[in-house]
């Protein structure tokens, strides 16, 4: 067993103790707890793994812990599938359940299986196989081919074992109802990500016209709020002139100083004030 690290893009040898005899053909699903259970294929026969190459049985299933390296077998009850190589699996739409389909096998003269024995349902929670009921007409069997699930469907693709002329290379198994599965030849999509509501001509418009007030609003309220500010500033300053050149009640400013000299004063401090304004 071999294990590719996807992150650095190195290949390692297991080292885990207790591995299953060397096999091919078999099944792998990768389970939500992070371990891969392995399923039946060609092997050597016998207890020990001594004997002739043949169908490995579905009575017992290995289990792999891939956050610990570690192998466990299982021994399985319920109703035992026939032994088989060269079949699919899956996982269930509830994570609870592997389903298997079709495969080749010595229970058979042609080594082919009939088709009321290519469906069984692993349970995982009780660790036993049943047969699942089914409706619809049922296809014949298949193996060396491929599945996968999308959305509720088990998809079943290519192999061989059936006559094309009579079945599609694609079948599909609705199998979201777990009191009975569905072979079925429609596909009735199911969207995983929500399309979000596309505005309306109309709803467009009025969110024109509303983005278009707002920022109307918004630049009047700027540009009287700037005038305010520059009209109070020249109201403070002319005010603030005028007290410096006119007397207060009691000077005698008229007798002290002549007309000219009056006007002279108010240049100069009319000048001050507009350098300080641009200082």
């Amino acid at each position: 067993m071999f294990i590719l690290d996807t992150i650095y893009f190195n290949w390692n040898k297991s080292s885990a103790i207790n591995p299953p005899r060397r096999r091919d053909g078999y099944s792998a699903v990768f389970l939500p707890n992070k371990t891969i259970v392995y399923l039946g294929g060609f092997g050597p026969s016998g207890p020990n793994g001594s004997g002739p190459i043949s169908w490995l049985p579905l009575d017992e299933v290995y289990l792999y812990d891939t956050i610990n390296s570690s192998w466990e077998a299982k021994k399985v009850d319920g109703t035992i599938p026939a032994p088989r190589a060269a079949f699919s699996a899956v996982l269930g739409p509830d994570a609870q359940r592997v389903i298997i389909f079709g495969g080749d096998t010595n229970s058979t003269s042609k080594n082919v299986l009939y088709s009321e024995n290519a469906l069984y349902v692993l349970n995982l929670n009780t660790i036993k196989w049943h047969s699942p009921p089914t409706s619809g007409k049922p296809p014949s069997s298949r193996a060396f081919h491929r599945s996968l699930t999308i959305g509720k469907y088990m998809v079943v693709t290519f192999g061989y074992g059936y006559t094309r002329e009579s079945e599609n290379d694609i079948l599909l198994l609705d199998i979201s109802n777990n009191d009975e599965y569905v072979w079925t030849t429609k596909f009735e999509p199911q969207s995983l990500i929500s399309t979000p509501q596309l505005p309306t001509p109309q709803s467009l418009s009025h969110s024109n016209i509303n983005t278009t007030g707002i920022a109307i609003g918004t630049l009047i309220g700027i540009i009287c709020g700037i005038a305010l500010t520059i009209g109070s500033f020249f109201l403070y300053k002319q005010y603030k002139n005028r007290s410096e050149v006119m007397p207060t009640p009691g000077d005698e400013i008229t007798n002290k100083y002549p007309e000219e000299t009056l006007k002279e004063r108010s240049a100069v401090v009319e000048k001050k004030s507009w350098n300080n304004f641009f200082q």
